[in-house]
């Protein structure tokens, strides 16, 4: 313990650890007493996020998780120190880690990881659970496995859908993610600018055929066509035109009382290599608000989107010929609190 006021006035902590996983973190360690006000602001409006006063060996973080310009201000209390310090990712190790299995979510967000890379001129470590439809598109990214660990990492932002006790949590999420594009999730996430990308996926040299592909099956009925007659009158009418049409969907006929139409060629379990050159093979996809669809845009074919679920604006504009009717019930996605436990939600 320094009791000499001299001595305390001119004192400096041993080590000042600052971090910015999954939040703005500050650590001070030393042999006394000293006590520090730590003030964590976003300094593009600065607005003070979060102050508190800690002691040597002691630390504190930010709640927020997602990307801010972060300035830290450190002072001391009875004593001179005072420093601070400005998050700047150029040319540090940023690890994004993609907490969503969903094929759709990942195809929407990966674009803006590499966007994220070329701004903040930084090395990108990602991990995804469909790593290999991006590594040979993305080589500045170092793609790594859900759960491995990567050292020197000075910042880590997770991607994906985050709930607190059934309401969004905001700590995760700068803006209400229900109510805008599915890419721009990523985007608000990762501090960058929003305009629709389309993603680069793998792509295969294939030639192709007089062929349509279809996707009619989803994980709740709200995103189905719901037309009992939809989908067998448009491929009546794609075959009357000589076109064949491959019902990519994975689910056995009749899926949760939902019937496959007559006349299709269903796609064997397959692998997405294997998708994904059926797709490229295709003249277009005709599908409904799932993670097919999103595969297709990103495959390099016209896509025509059946969805009432989901407004307009969820999915992207460029190459997609949208089908939706405003005159009935549409865009409850954005309205209405989702129950993924009641399929006739």
């Amino acid at each position: 313990i320094l009791n000499d006021k001299t001595e305390l006035d001119n004192y400096e902590p041993k080590q000042v650890n600052i971090n910015f996983i999954e939040g703005a973190f500050v650590e001070i360690l030393g042999d006394d007493p000293s006590k520090y006000e730590i003030k964590f602001i976003n300094s593009k409006n600065g607005e003070v996020i979060y102050e508190t006063i800690i002691s040597n060996n002691q630390w504190c973080k930010t709640n927020l998780t997602y990307y801010v310009d972060w300035e830290i201000q450190i002072k001391g209390i009875g004593n001179t120190y005072k420093k601070t310090f400005k998050f700047n990712p150029k040319d540090n190790k940023i690890f994004i880690s993609f907490e969503t299995k969903s094929l759709g979510d990942t195809i929407a967000f990966i674009p803006y990881v590499e966007e994220f890379r070329k701004k903040r001129n930084c090395k990108v470590v990602c991990s995804t659970f469909h790593n290999n439809l991006f590594e040979t598109k993305y080589p500045n990214i170092e793609f790594v496995n859900p759960g491995s660990v990567s050292n020197n990492v000075s910042a880590l932002y997770r991607l994906g859908l985050f709930y607190s006790n059934n309401e969004i949590d905001y700590n995760k999420h700068p803006s209400d993610p229900i109510k805008e594009p599915l890419q721009k999730i990523a985007s608000d996430i990762l501090g960058l600018e929003f305009k629709e990308i389309k993603p680069l996926i793998t792509t295969y040299d294939v030639k192709k055929k007089k062929q349509v592909c279809i996707a009619i099956h989803s994980t709740a009925q709200a995103k189905y066509w719901n037309n009992p007659k939809g989908w067998q009158q448009v491929v009546d009418f794609l075959k009357l035109n000589g076109y064949e049409v491959i019902l990519l969907s994975k689910e056995e006929d009749g899926y949760m009382g939902n019937k496959n139409p007559i006349g299709i060629i269903q796609q064997p379990p397959s692998d997405l290599k294997t998708i994904i050159k059926t797709l490229q093979e295709s003249e277009f996809f005709i599908g409904i608000s799932s993670g097919l669809s999103w595969l297709a845009w990103a495959s390099g074919i016209p896509v025509i989107l059946i969805s009432g679920f989901t407004d307009i604006y969820l999915e992207p504009f460029k190459d997609i010929e949208r089908v939706i009717n405003k005159n009935v019930c549409n865009g409850c996605w954005h309205t209405h609190k989702f129950d993924p436990g009641d399929w006739n939600w």
